[in-house]
């Protein structure tokens, strides 16, 4: 251990080559800055979080990914948004290959029926043949909240209760409650009452 005459000794040493540095450095260039990178169109991000929950439902088959229920909807668009943020950033060309896929064979159609058809004709695309697992990757993170990037790391998609799994196994989400702490230590004959 360092006695106190031995640190501030060190720290003397430190701060007078720091200070021999500091004026060798004077005459260095200035380093250019960078400018920083345009804020994203609100508008375009928007329509791709439209065409992300387009894609996703042709994909998973959960047609009512935006619910018509005004207290749900609020919360699936801030999963749809979140989960295309993600995603977006996780695989930027296959995620943007595969939206620009389904716009290019929606597009004479305003109103699309997402149906096997569709479905048919989207894994048809080159752009599907060859981004199959950021397909994959969308169908996982709307039923587990979850997906697998390029390297195969599992990476959190945020919103693990409200993954599509549980209402279709008729299970609650493992781990997590809704109740208040403790709840378990109460039977639930004497909770009632």
């Amino acid at each position: 251990m360092s006695t106190r005459r031995e640190f501030l000794k060190a720290g003397a040493t430190l701060v007078a080559t720091g200070a021999v540095l500091t004026k060798g450095l004077t005459g260095c260039a200035t380093p250019a800055v960078q400018a920083p990178d345009p804020p994203p169109d609100k508008a375009k991000l928007a329509d791709d979080t439209r065409e992300f929950v387009a894609v996703s439902a042709l994909l998973t088959g959960l047609y009512d990914l935006l619910s018509n229920d005004p207290s749900d909807r609020d919360l699936n668009e801030t999963m749809a948004k979140e989960y295309a943020r993600r995603l977006r950033g996780t695989f930027p060309d296959g995620y943007a290959a595969l939206l620009t896929a389904y716009k290019r064979l929606v597009a004479a159609d305003a109103r699309p029926k997402i149906d096997d058809a569709l479905l048919k004709g989207f894994r048809a695309t080159p752009e599907f043949m060859g981004n199959k697992l950021v397909a994959d990757q969308i169908v996982s993170i709307w039923y587990l909240s979850r997906f697998k990037d390029g390297s195969g790391q599992f990476i959190d998609g945020g919103f693990y209760e409200r993954g599509y799994v549980w209402p279709l196994i008729k299970a609650p989400p493992i781990g997590f409650s809704t109740k208040r702490p403790g709840y378990w230590s109460v039977e639930p004959a004497k909770e009632a009452n």
